[in-house]
């Protein structure tokens, strides 16, 4: 029967569960420069009042409609779960980062993932509003592209569209509570000292323990003090005692 123990400190095991995850580098990191460089030897004339500024504002605004509906349809979904399974308890360690001390909290899988729905939300919907504002302002036509292309890519890859959209288990790379990906560019270039991490959760058997020597501190405390200083006096007295027989 494997051990459920956690690995204790300075063993190899400790020090692999410490080590921070290589920062993985996809496709996806260079896909706008793909996208702009591909517009650009196409020589697409998009400007005010032609044919494929149309046909480019048709497509934006449809990815954006589609990817704005996923969303809306993921929070919906999580914000009526009710099963026991998601009401269970995770420990979510948050790691120190700039204004922010590193916490250590216990939440249900429903807030765990209302959490990052936020965070979903915040990502799709503004880009399209600056890029709304950048392109209908200033008649900048390649953002409109390169996001046309992203954002389809950006949510595909989101961990909530992968559950609540493609049906996949929540298990190995899905599997909660999830942290933000490390930057390979700030890696590669140094990009400032790694995040503190934040204390490390306790496991039940230390909790009790925890739990009972703060009861042994609390009867100390009450004890009052007149009584603590005659029975150390009286057991003081019973060591002279035993000394003189």
């Amino acid at each position: 029967m494997p051990s459920t123990l956690p690995p204790a400190p300075g063993s190899a095991a400790a020090s692999a569960a410490a080590t921070p995850a290589t920062p993985e580098i996809k496709l996806t990191m260079f896909l706008p420069i793909i996208v702009l460089m591909g517009w650009s030897k196409l020589g697409i004339d998009a400007s005010e009042g032609t044919p494929a500024q149309m046909y480019l504002r048709i497509c934006f605004y449809t990815v954006a409609t589609f990817c704005a509906c996923s969303v809306a349809y993921i929070r919906l979904t999580v914000s009526n779960l009710k099963s026991k399974a998601d009401e269970e308890t995770i420990t979510v360690t948050t790691p120190k980062s700039m204004g922010t001390e590193a916490k250590v909290e216990e939440l249900t899988v429903k807030e765990h993932d209302m959490k990052e729905v936020g965070k979903l939300v915040m990502g799709t919907l503004m880009p399209i509003v600056i890029i709304s504002f950048l392109h209908f302002k200033w008649q900048y036509e390649r953002p409109l592209v390169m996001q046309s292309v992203m954002m389809p890519f950006t949510l595909s890859d989101n961990k909530l569209f992968k559950i609540y959209i493609l049906g996949q288990q929540a298990v190995g790379k899905l599997a909660r509570p999830w942290t933000a990906p490390a930057s390979p560019f700030a890696a590669l270039l140094g990009g400032g000292a790694a995040a503190e991490p934040a204390p490390a959760a306790l496991t039940s058997a230390e909790k009790k323990t925890k739990k009972k020597e703060e009861k042994k501190n609390k009867k100390k405390s009450s004890r009052p003090s007149g009584e603590t200083g005659a029975t150390e006096k009286s057991a003081s007295a019973a060591k002279d005692t035993k000394k003189t027989k």
